[in-house]
């Protein structure tokens, strides 16, 4: 319900600004006598962009001469459908120049430019997922009204969940199958990029499933280069203080003598802001029996 409310919520935050402008003019395409001698450029800033910095995005949009009265479209598209999604239109702020229009698949859009100088700030969208470091490429849109100035007609921008100096963390889990009879050890690796400072890090793992830690005999678990902190209100997961690069935590099954079918269960880093998180190894799944097959 929250991620439907979220895309809803987000679709209104582009849609309603383009109704608005296209209530106030005409449905059909601006005409300029001078279209030909009429130059754009565009530019933008800075070409990293992160997350949960919700770094903001400056395009500066320029046109050789004042356009004419009522502005003038200017396409802006990566050709990436949904890439849109990576800004918050809802925070975005407009100089000189308008919102009219959303292309279909969100690839891209249109601005009307009222000034000879315009400028559009967007914040980078913080959507809270583990997620690889992603380039887009924006090119202006041809059209008859203007010409577009082959030394700025594009630019790419990469964007990442955190700035690449801050500590990232991966999880790995071995063995997968584990066996209640047997009392099988899972072993838990938790992996930093760097050396964590001297107070360490604090890492949560959490399984969303409340009382899932019943599954592993807790008082016989092993540390290794990390202290428990907490375990969760609901024994979903754990927090963690990581004081080496590479850590472990050994679970012993529990056995609890009561014939039960195969159960997964998906063990995830909680995002937190002293750290990045591996999308390659965000989540680590185990499934348990009741005896070797």
């Amino acid at each position: 319900m929250f991620f439907l409310h979220t895309v809803i919520s987000r679709i209104l935050v582009l849609a309603i600004p383009v109704l608005f402008y296209s209530a106030c003019i005409d449905d059909g395409p601006l005409e300029r006598d001078e279209s030909a001698s009429l130059t754009v450029s565009i530019a933008a800033t800075p070409s990293i962009l992160t997350e949960v910095q919700q770094t903001p995005l400056t395009l500066t949009i320029r046109l050789s001469e004042a356009p004419t009265e009522g502005g003038l479209n200017v396409g802006i598209d990566s050709e990436t459908p949904n890439a849109l999604d990576q800004f918050d239109f809802s925070a975005a702020v407009y100089n000189g120049a308008m919102l009219t229009l959303v292309n279909a698949d969100s690839s891209g859009f249109t601005l009307n430019v009222t000034e000879q100088t315009a400028t559009v700030i967007l914040p980078t969208f913080v959507d809270d997922l583990a997620e690889a470091s992603e380039t887009f490429t924006y090119s202006l849109e041809p059209s008859a009204a203007y010409t577009i100035d082959p030394e700025a007609s594009r630019f790419s921008v990469t964007i990442s969940d955190m700035p690449p100096d801050v500590l990232t963390i991966g999880i790995t889990a071995a063995p997968t199958e584990l066996i209640e009879t047997e009392q099988t050890v899972l072993t838990l690796t938790i992996g930093l990029s760097e050396t964590p400072p001297a107070a360490g890090v604090d890492v949560t793992i959490d399984s969303d499933i409340p009382g899932s830690l019943a599954e592993f005999d807790v008082f016989a678990a092993g540390f290794n280069g990390a202290t428990l902190v907490t375990a969760n209100a609901d024994s979903s997961g754990f927090t963690l203080n990581v004081f080496e690069q590479t850590a472990t935590v050994s679970l012993p099954v529990f056995n609890d003598g009561v014939s039960e079918g195969p159960e997964t269960l998906t063990y995830a880093l909680e995002p937190s802001a002293d750290y990045a998180i591996d999308p390659a190894a965000s989540s680590v799944s185990v499934t348990l029996f009741d005896m070797a097959l």
